[in-house]
């Protein structure tokens, strides 16, 4: 083999090497953003769940607080 092929030979997978890390680096970034999307929408949704559990359960102490209220006054 000659110097020129020797080379060529290891420009290409050069070339190789800097196109699969350049695929690589694009999934990764892609699949950072997924996972940030995904974070902030199970935070959102999260959120939600606990503000309406907060709600039901106040509504609920909030009845029985009343009813226990009313039994104290007619005794």
């Amino acid at each position: 083999m000659n110097r020129d092929k020797i080379d060529a030979g290891i420009d290409r997978a050069a070339a190789e090497a800097k196109e699969t890390v350049d695929l690589l680096s694009d999934r990764i970034d892609a699949a950072t953003r997924c996972a940030r999307e995904k974070h902030a929408q199970a935070k959102h949704r999260l959120k939600e769940t606990i503000l309406h559990a907060t709600d039901t359960i106040e509504e609920g102490v909030t009845k029985t607080a009343d009813r226990i209220r009313e039994k104290v006054r007619q005794e």
